[in-house]
């Protein structure tokens, strides 16, 4: 499939309409990252300049990082307020 050309505009748009779609649906912080990282890998080669990192990061911008402890870290009090 030949694949368009596109402009630093249209990456803009889809990266804040994907950011803004998983947060306003409430998206899966999961299916957030796949259809970022889906839409990275679709829109290479549509232009030399496109960054795909930046596009990522913009399009997971509102994404926050889960904070993770290990659960034999915990003393039982904490283990028990969970």
């Amino acid at each position: 499939m030949k694949k368009p050309r596109m402009t630093r505009a249209h990456y803009t748009f889809l990266a804040k309409f994907i950011d803004d779609y998983a947060t306003d649906s409430k998206m899966w912080e999961g299916d957030h990252i796949i259809l970022a990282s889906r839409m990275q890998q679709a829109l290479m080669g549509t232009n030399d300049n496109f960054d795909g990192e930046r596009f990522y990061q913009a399009a997971t911008s509102s994404y926050k990082e889960p904070k993770t402890e290990m659960l034999h870290e915990l003393t039982p009090e904490q283990k028990a307020a969970q």
